[in-house]
């Protein structure tokens, strides 16, 4: 449906519970597509370094592709 700005309320809420567990990943795909940037960078950087580059695996290629113009990825 692409209602990103949805999505994060939805999420947001989701991570006001005590089992919510923050996803960088997911907080930096919802970033992104608000526009948000330097948060999407910020929050996928964490992602990618916390050797989860599996989350991007059967993702939009444009994460890591963005992901990839704001840090020097080895394996990307």
């Amino acid at each position: 449906m692409r209602d990103f700005s949805a999505a994060q309320r939805t999420f947001l809420d989701a991570m006001a519970l005590p089992e919510g567990v923050g996803n960088d990943f997911l907080h930096g795909e919802i970033a992104l597509e608000l526009g948000e940037e330097v948060r999407a960078a910020d929050e996928l950087i964490r992602a990618y370094a916390a050797g989860r580059r599996e989350a991007f695996d059967g993702e939009d290629p444009k994460y890591l592709e963005f992901l990839a113009t704001k840090a020097d990825l080895l394996d990307s």
